[in-house]
């Protein structure tokens, strides 16, 4: 039993060799040059928050496929292509960058593209195992595939990759993207993804799952949004404080309510090397779970700085971190894609009003806050400001 144990734990280190990349200024003054209270950077940026469903219906087809541990490469059996049939619901993050309606979260959230490496994984300890178990190699070759894999350098790993992939493909997917409908009064999922708004894809980087670029763009029919404040650059060090604010499913206590957000704190723990070491990930102490993915990290300005896209460690020991992709990463492809990010006149408004209210002016940042709110889009954020 230790020893099947051990070749388990020795076959998820090779997953892991194998795995690509991841598996997953302000246009008006402040009347206050202090910076915002915890409850200010709520109020600021929970209405630009949005829940987010991805639904996948299909099928996958697979062919069955063998690994030769001497030359590292799949090849195929000749078998006849198994179909497994695919009908899921992934649940993320989202935050909104214009008024126009255009939405920024991670492209694992609403694409299908982690499900082939996924599987591809899976597939891949089973037949390692099943060599171990039949006797065909020994954990010692195991180790010597790990050793080969982890020399090789980060081309040579996405190709094997790739090629991996080309055993698992397609067919008859049809996938949407539902944004909650924050004014909603549904009390179950099938409400939420029938009251919400349907979603377009404006973009993603198309070898994200390689490049550790996970982010993607998304537009709903909607102007007048509440979008969030976008921070020039990542500028934040070690021991900052910062701030997410998302969907994390540990928090869901039922389906009554999946449409509170909820606001977490910590700091900058430290700061990594993507996988092409062309930009460095953001690591956070920051509670992070599964639904978190898309949440944007804030800095004590509440601007965001990135967007959280995985969290590792075991959470049962508390040994967990999250993960976030810097700003400048979202600003690109946004540029690329011609999207023009601005507050707009409910953020304009409401950092008035709240620089209003901690000056004790109190019937001038009512009349800010009223103006906040008849700006923004009654059926999106109908009760934001109540």
């Amino acid at each position: 039993m230790k020893k099947i144990k051990s070749t388990f734990l020795t076959l998820a280190v090779v997953a892991t060799a194998l795995s690509p990349g991841f598996l997953f200024a302000q246009d008006t003054a402040s009347l206050s040059s202090s910076l915002p209270t915890e409850k200010d950077i709520i109020a600021k940026t929970e209405p630009g928050v949005v829940r987010i469903l991805f639904d996948i219906k299909g099928d996958i087809v697979v062919e069955p496929f063998d690994f030769e541990t001497k030359t590292l490469k799949f090849v195929s059996l000749g078998l006849k292509k198994e179909t497994i049939p695919i009908d899921t619901t992934f649940s993320g993050t989202g935050f909104v960058v214009s008024p126009d309606g255009y939405i920024v979260t991670n492209a694992h959230v609403v694409t299908p593209d982690t499900i082939r490496p996924t599987l591809l994984m899976s597939l891949f300890q089973s037949v390692l195992f099943q060599k171990v178990l039949n006797k065909e190699i020994s954990e010692n070759d195991i180790k010597t595939v790990v050793d080969r894999f982890t020399s090789e350098d980060l081309a040579q790993r996405e190709q094997r990759a790739k090629e991996g992939m080309k055993f698992i493909v397609f067919k008859d997917i049809k996938t949407t993207i539902t944004v909650f409908n924050p004014a909603t009064k549904a009390a179950n999922l099938d409400g939420y993804r029938k009251d919400g708004f349907p979603a377009t894809m404006v973009g993603y980087p198309i070898d994200y799952i390689f490049n550790d670029k996970d982010v993607a763009i998304i537009h709903i029919d909607k102007t007048n949004l509440p979008a969030l404040s976008l921070a020039e650059k990542s500028s934040i060090e070690k021991g900052d404080k910062l701030y997410t604010f998302g969907f994390p499913a540990t928090a869901d206590i039922n389906d009554d309510d999946l449409l509170s957000a909820t606001f977490t704190n910590g700091s900058v723990s430290s700061y990594k090397d993507s996988s092409h070491k062309d930009f460095k990930i953001i690591q956070t102490n920051a509670k992070i779970a599964e639904g978190s993915s898309g949440s944007p990290m804030l800095n004590d300005r509440g601007e965001v700085v990135g967007i959280i896209t995985y969290q590792s460690g075991d959470q049962s020991v508390g040994d967990n971190f999250g993960f976030a992709i810097p700003m400048e990463v979202t600003r690109g492809l946004l540029t690329d894609k011609n999207v023009t990010v601005g507050r707009g006149e409910y953020q304009r408004n409401l950092e008035q009003g709240l620089a209003l209210k901690n000056e004790r002016h109190c019937k001038n940042a009512i009349e800010s806050f009223n103006q906040a709110k008849t700006s923004t889009d009654p059926d999106f954020f109908e009760d934001s400001l109540d």
